[in-house]
């Protein structure tokens, strides 16, 4: 039961509830790179000795429970993960997903590697390792994230890499039968980017078959007209230059995850 109007929960709830009756999904997420709080401004890693896996498990139980009855949530482990290994990743994440499996074995799960869960890493950092001989019993994906700069951090507007910097990642996802989620990607209007970016997507729709969808970061009002990857419509009400081949990949996005087989 969700109590007290106005409380973050009771907010966030009705955020999902129009989000439903819109046809939308909602991808819920703690965005705190594998941290969880421990109060007074501090944090602790989870599955250290700072911070024990069993609190971030409690944390999915609780907001699974609460949320089960959406069909149109997603429950986003951990957003970019980056300080713990792969296995002490894979360990943590392991458990809340049981933890949510206890409660709900319809909703997707969207499962992120460690080291800020890049794609174009995913083997080499040690991640496809650890999740190689992954089950589940309900739907879920492997949740990347990808920038097309030179060092796929997102913080410069050149493009240097496009689709074949994720194409490794894409054989291994296709030789273990799994399916995976862009949650961060974006490119600039930086001229670099004109044929990267389009190339990209198009990379994306060509493999749909493993690739079944994307957010692009970032739009809203927290993202100022000058922000690099800004997706706001202009003054005039004209879209930014990237909306038109975002809106010609549309048929490869989210909706073909509910088609995810149990594992």
């Amino acid at each position: 039961m969700i109590k007290g109007p106005g409380t973050p929960l009771a907010t966030l709830a009705s955020l999902v509830e129009y989000a439903r009756s819109k046809g939308m999904y909602v991808i819920l997420d703690p965005h705190a790179y594998g941290y969880m709080p421990l109060g007074n401004g501090r944090y602790g890693l989870i599955n250290s000795s700072q911070l024990p896996t069993s609190a971030f498990v409690d944390f999915w139980v609780r907001l699974a429970t609460t949320f089960k009855n959406y069909p149109n949530v997603i429950y986003g482990l951990m957003n970019e993960p980056k300080d713990q290994t792969p296995q002490q990743w894979h360990d943590a994440a392991v458990a809340a997903l049981t933890g949510i499996r206890s409660v709900t074995e319809s909703q997707i799960v969207a499962i992120p590697g460690t080291y800020y869960t890049g794609a174009h890493d995913w083997i080499t950092s040690g991640n496809a390792a650890v999740w190689a001989n992954f089950k589940d019993t309900g739907p879920s994906l492997f949740e990347m994230h990808e920038y097309m700069d030179s060092d796929f951090s997102g913080t410069h507007p050149t493009c240097y890499n496009s689709y074949p910097a994720i194409a490794a990642t894409t054989s291994w996802l296709r030789d273990k039968h799994f399916k995976a989620f862009l949650g961060e990607v974006a490119y600039s209007t930086d001229e670099t980017c004109n044929n990267n970016g389009p190339a990209f997507f198009a990379g994306l729709s060509q493999n749909a078959d493993v690739w079944v969808g994307w957010t692009w970061w970032g739009a809203g009002a927290e993202f100022g007209s000058n922000y690099m990857f800004n997706l706001n419509p202009n003054a005039n009400g004209t879209d930014q230059p990237q909306v038109n081949t975002l809106t010609s990949n549309l048929a490869n996005t989210l909706p073909g995850a509910q088609v995810l087989a149990n594992r």
